[in-house]
């Protein structure tokens, strides 16, 4: 491979990187999704977990009755975490 298609790879890399900042700064401190500042953030954290804005706040509207929701990497979770959430699901009914 050459150098500059390296630098190219490197720097993409680098601009995704910093686009999210905002956001793995807003998960690594334990955030809500409706205390994120601005609907930009919002835009950016759906972006961020790869679904549209208006289809994750519907679903989570519908389910979970408020978008006060922490933000969360977007790893598929262990099976203790699964628990986690379905607990944190099931305390809301």
């Amino acid at each position: 491979m050459k150098i500059t298609t390296r630098l190219k790879n490197i720097e993409a890399s680098i601009e995704i990187q910093s686009k999210y900042t905002p956001i793995v700064v807003a998960i690594e401190k334990n955030a809500y999704y409706d205390e994120l500042p601005s609907d930009e953030q919002k835009s950016l954290y759906c972006e961020y977990i790869g679904i549209d804005r208006e289809i994750f706040e519907n679903i989570n509207l519908t389910v979970l009755g408020d978008l006060h929701i922490i933000l969360r990497k977007i790893e598929t979770p262990t099976d203790k975490e699964l628990e986690l959430i379905i607990e944190e699901v099931n305390q809301k009914f």
